[in-house]
Formats: C-alpha cells, structure tokens, sequence
C-alpha cells in the first residue's frame, strides 16, 4: 500500500509532457473502427497507435484497455499501427504491438453495458461463442480457447488447463493483482471468486508468455479485466446509473441475480457490484449409476443425479476511484460468501467458505510513458466437511482451512521513441496457509500445516520493437526468488499413523529457498496483407506449492483431501521437492484473405515443451501406506510427489469462413473452426502425462445483426472429443469414450435490455469428461476404496438457459 500512496504522492507533483482533452484531438493517430483483414472478414479491428490516455470521461478505465465511447480519449504518437482483432482470433493485450504467439483475447458478452445507451460496444465485438447464459463460473470463460480444457471442480470453480498444465502451474491475474490458490487452490479454486458478468477482457497466452505476465508458473499467463470506474465530462454533468439482471437453468433450477450502480463527477467515480447464485444437483444425459441415498434418511438420488453438483453463493464489491489530469487511484473491496458447494471430485464438500479483498491502485500518465502500481490483501476461510449427498462421519470430524495473501506489484512502461516500448517491473506476494482438522465435541483445530508460507519476490525488464512494417520483436528477462516453508506439527492428532507421519515431518527439513531465471522471446513477421508468421521461445520455472511439498500425513481422509487434481486418490507431499524449469517452443502461420468473395482465414500452431523437474506422482511405498499399494490395479491409490523430466507436444489449428458473395448474407454468416491435438509423457517412466486431453473439434454457425438499437447473435455449435486412450497408469485413471455434443445460443439486444436463450447438450447426449476426473461425490467418500472405482465424472445432460438484463 505505501508504494501506490508513494506513487500517487509523486504523479500529483509531476507534470506530465501533454494535457488531456475532451474534444478529441490528438497528437497522432485515432481510435476509430477501420477495415483491415480481421474486419473484412467480419471481425471489427481497432486501429491507430497503441499507447492510449484510457482516463476517458463517459467511459472506463482499465489496466490499458478502454472500453467505453472514444470520445475525449487521447491516442499519442507511438509504435506503428498494427490492427487488434476484438475476437478469440489471434489479439493484442493493452500497451503490446506484438502479436504474441497463441495470445487471445475475448470480449465476452456484456450485459451491463457503457451506461450510454444504444447498444452496448461488447455486442459490436463478440464474435464466437460467449459463456456468460450457461454458468456461474468464471473460469468457463475460457472454454473457448482451443488450448484450454476445464477440470470440473464444483458449480462455480472449475479448473482451468492449458495444453495439459494447469491448477498451479498457470498464472492467474484479475485487474492487476496476483491470485493464488490459498489455502488450496483445487478445493477453493482462484476462479469461483471471480463472477462471469463482471468480466469485460480476458486474455490467455498458452505457453510461450511474455515475462510481465510470468513468473513462477510454466503453463502460461491469464490475465482479466473487469469493468472499471467511470469519470463524467464535468462538474456539472454527473454520471449515474445501473444494471440488474436475472439468469434460469433448467438442469439443477439454477438461477442468479446480478446488479450494480454508479455514480461519478469528472473527478470522483464510485461503483458497487453484487450477484447471488444458486443450484440444486444437475443430471447428467443418461443414467450413470445406481439410485440411492447418499445418507440414511436422505432424498434417493436419482441414477441421472450427479450428487455433490449443487452450491449458493453471493458476492458484492464496492470501488470508489478519484482521478485528475493523468493520474487515477482507486480503492475497492470485495466480500464473497458460499454457504454450500458440492465438490464431485474430492472426498469433501465445501460446506462454509467465506473471502474478502481489499486493494488500492494506481495509474499515472507522463511523457515518458506510463506508471502503475498496485496493493492488495485477501483473506479466504473455509470449513471442509461431508454434504448431505455424503455419509456422515461417526467422529465428526471435518477440515478447516485458512489463508491469507499479500501482494504489490509496480510496473513501467516507457517509451523509447516512436518504436519501442521498454517495460520494467518489480513484485512481491506473501501467502500464508494453515490446514487443519476440528472435532465436533472439542471444536480445538489440530494442525496438518502449520503457518505454511510461500513469499515470492521478483523483477522482470522487457523490451517490445516494431522494427518496420513486417518485424516485431518482444524480449524480456526476469527473476524471482520463491521461499517456502513450514511449522512443526503437533505429535498426537485425530487421524490414522499421526504420531509416525508428523514425526518424520518434523524431522525433515521445511524452508526451501528457489531461485529462478526465466526468459522469452517472440517475433513475428508479416510479409504482405493476409500472410503472417510467428515464433516463440521461452524459459519459465515454478516451485512447488505448500500442498505438494509439506503434505505430510497418509490417513486415507487427510490425503484424499490434500488439494490435488480429483482423480480420486490420496497424496502425500514430498519436501525435497525441486523447481520445475520448462523449456517452450511455439510456432504459428497464418493466412487470411479479407478481400475476397468468401472471407476466410486459418492459423495453425505447433508447440513443443520440455519440463525438467516436473512435479509429478509415483506410488507411495507400502511401509507408509500399506501393503499392496504399490502394484495395486482398478482401485484408488495413495501416490507421493516426485522430481521427474517430462515432454509435452501438441498442434492447433483454427479456421474461420463467410458464406456467400453477397454482402448482407456474407456479412452475417461465418463458420468457425478449431482443432486440437496434443501429447505429454513422463520421460523417466514412460508414463502418459495426467490432464492431456486428446483431440477436440469445435465447428460453429454464427449469425450476426445489428442495427442502431437492435442487435441479433444466434449460434449452433457443434463439439467433439476423441475417446481418452493414453492414460496415466500410476493413477490408475480411468478410460472414457469419445462424444459428440450440439449447442444453440441466442442473444437479442434491443436498446438497453439484452435477451438470452439457449440449449447446452441439445440432444441430451450421455458422455464422461474426458479431463481425468474421477466422480466422488456420493455415499461415504471419505476413505479410498469407500466409493467405487472406474466412474468418471460425468458432463451435464440437456439444459435450457433463459436470461434478461436490463441498464439504466
């Protein structure tokens, strides 16, 4: 927090080289929509130099992405113009000329609108298939991207993968601030705090990332943006207004409520935001079980029912932001309740969680370039224990779990000339973790991690070049310092073998300090109108979570709730465990023909990554967790943490095309494509990788149309996954059988309400997910072999969606 005050303290005295304006004028360039490839093909582009004043007045403010009216913003003369496609299609982030390699960017659709009137600019720029109607889980958002697969986790939080690395291995960033997994990132996953409705940019770089969005992950960077503050013209002419809306899904009577208001002078902005969502347990597309009661004198759940899917929530956050000339600071605070929600993966359920944030952030323009900094604490606590779709535990045991995270991070951007961009930042983040277990008649907590920290550290220097019409270069190095640790544990506890296990913990060495030197490179070539090639190499390291180093006990229950992905078997940490250091390199073509008759275009990547050091498992020895373990087939196992080199390689390939010569019809009509296909192996084993989805095919219709007042999407997608073959036999996962599913969607904007409705699973299809997960979620779940063995986790059968939102 001092340093945002510092910086703040520092803008107000500094005069910045140019004052901004509200009649747009500039000093080079503007911000108009323009034709160009992406636009001839139906893809709206944005134009003119890339270094925006985003204090817009009548619009939004976010970390270098405005997305409210152009008018009053200010465009200064900066690197050449290279045109943004406001599309999943290959994207710039804010303040970056390079199209770096696999970078996407999605406008999802936005209901609550400008506040202007008219329709809303995110209609204008959706352009393929938008997640907000069918869910209550941010991380859904990114389901679009052919790289990315989900790992379902409950209702709202859904693990986000990218190209078979996921949960920790990904950095994950929302307005600017670092969000982690504390206390357990796969049992309180990042994303179930983040509302769908909220988001107005996302961006995913799979693998290859630039080094201000890296750092201590291998699997690629996230980065969200939400709506920001908005400033009113003058003193005199105050902006206020709101939004509501409602959302209905037919499998599980889903249904949640957004709403939010606004007030702002030219020089003060406040905003407050609140949703509330809730979900009986969905039914999967046939039946995939026997009925019964998950307890006695409990409701039968039905064979269809998918126990352990249902969950409430609410969240509210409230933002005031004060700005004058170039210089902006906003504070904000946020409060997130989940009463209930049902973990179909894991041995528990979250039965009472609650989160709060506080953070501060500044942004400051000058004639060198731009400056921001940001502050930030969160607090998440949670109790872990058997829902009523779950067998009662006869001890009344259950988990409790606490954590705390403490962040800053400070970044420049400086202009070198018109061509290049030099971005320096520092950062700092401080977690804290405790994890432990309460006893219904003590109510004491006996603790399995005790003051677990994990402090990182570290600083990146990046250097972007347009070099002339065809070459843009990005290079960047970084440093991070990890250190990990953890307390002593108590010698008696309430689980099996705790007095041996906390005695060997306790011996055993608990700090580790790992020092890390990442780098990337990118560059890409475009040669002519249509045709574009890119390149991508990139060092990335991350150590270890506090869960895969110092989980220390082997009691069935304490290891099946450790936190690790939901294939259904215990774990055990390992505190010699090393960094992973991967080596990535990306390449992509692309080619597009705008001016034709039948628009089209296609990219294909191909990728290859060798991990040294990856975390991965290997079966825990009989001596610690009984006899049989080692060579045991069809059940779940108990598996320990290990060092060991793996390979992963894969290709993606998207294709878009209109239809027809006419202007209207092709205008209108475009078919989407995306295909993807990849491979990992455990060098040292011979092992297939876990969470390596075979290849998917994605084709979709869309319409679009829209006028002044009134604007028209409509979608049928149809999605398709090979039948998952190479597993990982030290999990003794589980195999699945390829599908095929078909989604309709609709979207009728007319002036301020907007209206949803679709069908997810149109033909009501039966199918598994093909991710790895294994279905825990009903009967007693809280030993290994309590629940049966071999039934993967089924996906939702047919449901209708209907929305309304509304802006005022």
């Amino acid at each position: 927090m001092k340093l945002s005050l510092l910086a703040a303290a520092i803008g107000a005295m500094m005069t910045p080289a140019w004052a901004h304006t509200q009649d747009g004028a500039d000093s080079g360039g503007t911000g108009e929509l323009m034709a160009g490839p992406e636009a001839a093909a139906g893809i709206p582009v944005l134009t003119g130099p890339r270094r925006h004043d985003n204090f817009s007045h009548r619009g939004e403010l976010h970390d270098g992405q405005h997305t409210g009216n152009f008018s009053g913003e200010r465009m200064l003369t900066g690197v050449d113009a290279v045109p943004v496609p406001l599309w999943p299609s290959r994207a710039l982030p804010p303040m970056q000329n390079l199209r770096s390699v696999g970078l996407y960017e999605i406008a999802p659709v936005d209901p609550i609108g400008d506040g202007m009137g008219g329709v809303p600019e995110a209609h204008a720029v959706n352009r393929f298939l938008r997640r907000h109607l069918d869910t209550s889980d941010g991380a859904r958002l990114l389901a679009d991207l052919p790289e990315v697969h989900l790992q379902g986790a409950g209702g709202l939080s859904s693990l986000p993968f990218i190209r078979g690395l996921g949960a920790d291995r990904l950095r994950l960033v929302i307005d600017g601030q670092d969000v982690t997994g504390v206390p357990v990132r796969a049992l309180n996953p990042v994303l179930s705090h983040l509302d769908p409705q909220r988001v107005r940019r996302l961006y995913a770089w799979p693998g290859v990332a630039p080094v201000s969005v890296g750092g201590d992950s291998i699997g690629g960077g996230i980065v969200i943006e939400t709506a920001g503050p908005r400033f009113a013209d003058g003193p005199s002419d105050p902006l206020s207004g709101g939004h509501w809306g409602a959302h209905y899904r037919t499998n599980g009577q889903g249904i949640d409520f957004l709403y939010g208001a606004y007030y702002a002078t030219d020089a003060l902005g406040l905003r407050y935001q609140g949703g509330w969502a809730r979900s009986q347990n969905v039914r999967a597309g046939g039946n995939f079980k026997a009925a019964g009661a998950g307890r006695d004198g409990n409701p039968v759940l039905r064979a269809d029912e998918i126990g352990s899917s249902s969950f409430r929530a609410q969240h509210h956050q409230l933002a005031v932001a004060w700005t004058a000339g170039t210089h902006m600071l906003e504070a904000e605070i946020g409060w997130e309740s989940v009463p209930f929600q049902g973990l179909p993966t894991q041995r528990l359920d979250l039965t009472d969680s609650e989160a709060g944030m506080a953070g501060l952030r500044y942004r400051g323009m000058y004639g060198w370039g731009d400056l921001k900094a940001r502050v930030w604490h969160q607090r998440i606590r949670n109790h872990l224990d058997t829902g009523r779709d779950r067998a009662l535990r006869t001890d009344g045991l259950r988990a409790r779990n606490e954590g705390t995270t403490d962040g800053v991070r400070v970044q420049a951007d400086v202009m070198q000339g018109s061509r290049d961009i030099l971005r320096l930042g520092v950062e700092g983040l401080s977690e804290k973790q405790d994890t432990g277990w309460q006893t219904a008649a003590a109510r004491n907590t006996v603790w399995t991690l005790d003051d677990g920290r994990r402090e990182r550290v570290g600083g990146f220097a990046e250097w972007e070049r347009n070099w002339n019409a065809d070459w843009s270069t990005l290079v960047g190095v970084r440093y991070t310092r990890v250190i990990t640790r953890a307390g002593a544990v108590s010698a008696t506890g309430p689980l099996d073998g705790w007095a041996t296990d906390a005695a060997a913990f306790n011996a055993a060495t608990r700090e580790t300090t790992d020092n890390h030197g990442d780098f990337s490179a990118l560059a890409s070539y475009a040669p002519r109108m249509g045709h574009r090639y890119e390149l991508g190499l990139a060092r990335a390291t991350r150590s270890p979570s506090l869960v895969e180093r110092y989980g220390w006990s082997t009691s069935a229950l304490a290891a099946g709730v450790a936190g690790l992905p939901g294939d259904g078997n215990g774990f055990v940490g390992n505190p010699a465990l090393k960094p992973e250091v991967a080596n990535t390199i990306s390449a992509t073509a692309s080619w597009e023909d705008p001016t034709g008759p039948m628009r089209w275009g296609m990219s294909v990547t191909a990728w290859a990554s060798r991990i040294r050091n990856h975390v991965d498992v290997a079966r825990c020895a009989e001596d610690q967790c009984g006899s049989g373990n080692a060579d045991a087939t069809g059940r779940f196992v108990m598996l320990r943490t290990v060092n060991q080199n793996a390979s992963t390689h894969g290709m993606d390939l998207r294709v878009h095309r209109g239809l027809g010569d006419r202007k209207m019809l092709g205008d209108a009509f475009v078919v989407h494509g995306q295909l993807s296909w990849m491979r990992g192996r455990n060098d040292v084993t011979d092992d297939n990788l876990y969470g390596v989805m075979p290849g998917r095919l994605r084709l979709a219709l869309e319409m679009n149309w829209s006028d002044d007042r009134l604007g028209l999407r409509n979608t049928l997608e149809w999605e398709g996954v090979q039948p998952r073959k190479r597993l990982s036999a030290v999990r003794n996962e589980v195999r699945t059988p390829g599908y095929g599913l078909i989604h309709w969607r609709n979207r009728l904007i007319i002036g301020m309400v907007g209206l949803d409705f679709g069908i997810e699973n149109l033909l009501d299809r039966r199918y598994t997910l093909t991710g790895g997960e294994a279905w825990v979620g009903q009967g007693n779940t809280t030993t290994l072999d309590s629940v049966p063995w071999g039934v993967a986790m089924p996906g939702p059968g047919r449901t209708y969606m209907v929305g309304l939102t509304y802006r005022f």
